[in-house]
């Protein structure tokens, strides 16, 4: 599956600060899931909700492989207002190895209240 983003010059340039080529990210599918992670990072550090959904819902399968953008899901879900959501994507995050991703998700939870 290949991932299409619009990424602003802004987002381009912050994101190429980082080390991340935005014209690579999806562009092949022998990348890992983990290189989408700064991108998910970029969108979650700006708010923008919506857009991390985007990203971990296109394939939520890469989630398996790298858990934290499973984790990442629940956050925005719960972000935009649905926690419970939020909490199957968390499980799903820990079912895969990350094994924090609970405690993270209710310390996250707590500072958004």
């Amino acid at each position: 599956n290949t991932m299409m983003a619009c990424i602003s010059d802004e987002e381009s340039l912050a994101l190429e600060g980082r080390g991340i080529a935005p014209s690579e990210l999806g562009s092949s599918s022998s990348r890992h899931p983990s290189d989408l992670l700064a991108l998910v990072e970029h969108f979650l550090a700006a708010g923008e909700f919506a857009r991390v959904l985007d990203v971990t819902t296109f394939n939520p399968g890469l989630g398996d492989q790298t858990p934290e953008l499973h984790y990442y899901r629940g956050v925005a879900r719960a972000a935009l207002g649905a926690s419970a959501e939020g909490w199957i994507d968390v499980n799903a995050a820990i079912r895969h190895g990350m094994a924090d991703a609970g405690d993270r998700f209710r310390g996250w939870l707590g500072r958004e209240r």
